[in-house]
């Protein structure tokens, strides 16, 4: 299943990987983490962040291969598409998982 030559498997599988491979980065330095964010103690566990987490992982994975799929010719307009992909699948999502770890609004 692919849409404009973005294969959905892979994107599904990328989310997945990327999941996996933050739950063991945390796992190993989560402590340290939140020492790094001023958090003191574990804060109470909901499937919340780890949905939130999954769903902007797997829109990181569809915008870089939109992003990818996207590249060509160099004009103003392709160049500000691109930076709207950009900043939307890798900025804002990584903002989203990272504030929602910490409990922030």
């Amino acid at each position: 299943m692919s849409f404009a030559g973005i294969s959905y498997v892979a994107v599904l599988a990328a989310a997945v990987a990327a999941l996996a491979f933050g739950a063991a980065w945390h796992g190993i330095l989560g402590k340290r983490w939140m020492a790094a964010v001023g958090m003191t103690e574990q804060p109470k566990q909901t499937p919340a962040p780890f949905i939130i987490a999954f769903a902007c992982q797997a829109v990181m994975a569809w915008v870089l291969a939109c992003v990818i799929g996207h590249l060509g010719d160099v004009t103003l307009t392709n160049s500000l598409i691109t930076a709207a992909f950009v900043w939307g699948g890798f900025v804002l999502t990584t903002m989203l998982i990272n504030h929602r770890f910490q409990g922030a609004t």
